[in-house]
Formats: structure tokens, C-alpha cells, sequence
């Protein structure tokens, strides 16, 4: 579970830290790229929730071999 913790923050700032090359990339305006890393986060914070749902439903064992 820890594991899983770590990832979902690491993943968060890996995002963060890249959005100056992701804008460069998708030759996006400041405002582009906000919408970007807005739609990004709050689907990431459906997700954590909804996992902790899943966990609870089924196992997390089963929840992990899954999302592999």
C-alpha cells in the first residue's frame, strides 16, 4: 500500500515538473497547458477515492494484478 502511495505522488510530480516540455511539445499557450495539468489532477483525484472503493470490494492483490 505504501508502494502505492509513493507511486500516485511521484507520478503527480513527474507530471509537474514536465509540463514546460510537455507545452513545448503540444506547442500549447500557458493557459493550454493549465487545462492540461487541471484535467489531469482531477482525474487523479477521482481515481484515488474510486481505488480505495475497489480495494475495499474486491482485494488489493486482485486491484493490483489488474492495473498491471
Amino acid at each position: 500500500m505504501v508502494f502505492g502511495l509513493f507511486m500516485a505522488i511521484m507520478d503527480v510530480q513527474i507530471i509537474t515538473s514536465s509540463l514546460t516540455q510537455i507545452q513545448g511539445g503540444l506547442s500549447a499557450s500557458p493557459d493550454e497547458i493549465s487545462w492540461v495539468q487541471t484535467s489531469y489532477l482531477i482525474a487523479d483525484v477521482v481515481m484515488v477515492p474510486l481505488s480505495g472503493t475497489l480495494s475495499r470490494l474486491l482485494s488489493t492483490r486482485v486491484l493490483f494484478v489488474s492495473a498491471t
